[in-house]
């Protein structure tokens, strides 16, 4: 999907993955963001040393952490429906034949790239990227950068992609 989306997105359909499979793949993918960006957080918060070498620290993080991963499994699954369901609507609004199906196997594959939405963020430690700040906390400041972007970008272009092949659209369109 990222090289040859639209030799991706035939192949999906083609192949027709399992929900179980997408569903499993999404959870360990929203699991191993939740815990990035709770180690990203101890690390820019100078803790993470501490957190590793004491068996209590580590315990107590562990259990304040599983509220902040949960919500990160909540959100790509909400995701994963929202990305189907929007162009699959407004597909079906236009008059096209689209199958929810389709659209939920090709926004749970490329939800994928959900981990490496905040990797890039990561970055802005080190170069000065533009980086809008949420003010939560004095360590905890969520920011939406130019991961978010890149992701949105490559979202958009597939589900363009998508919408094409899946609605016979000329590429014009």
């Amino acid at each position: 999907l990222l090289l040859r989306p639209a030799y991706g997105i035939q192949r999906i359909l083609e192949e027709k993955p399992s929900f179980r499979r997408i569903a499993l793949f999404l959870f360990v993918v929203s699991t191993l963001r939740g815990v990035v960006e709770g180690i990203w957080v101890l690390l820019r918060a100078g803790q993470l040393g501490q957190v590793v070498t004491s068996w209590v620290l580590l315990k107590s993080y562990l259990i304040l952490g599983v509220p902040f991963i949960i919500s990160s499994i909540t959100c790509g699954y909400v995701r994963w429906v929202g990305f189907a369901l929007a162009p699959c609507l407004l597909g079906r609004f236009f008059g096209k034949q689209g199958r929810f199906e389709d659209w939920l196997r090709l926004s749970g594959i490329s939800m994928g790239l959900y981990l490496v939405a905040i990797l890039p963020n990561f970055a802005a430690s080190v170069f000065p990227l533009p980086v809008i700040r949420f003010q939560i906390s004095p360590i905890y400041n969520p920011g939406m950068g130019i991961g978010q972007v890149v992701t949105s970008l490559w979202l958009t272009v597939i589900l363009y992609q998508a919408a094409r092949i899946l609605y016979q659209l000329p590429r014009s369109t």
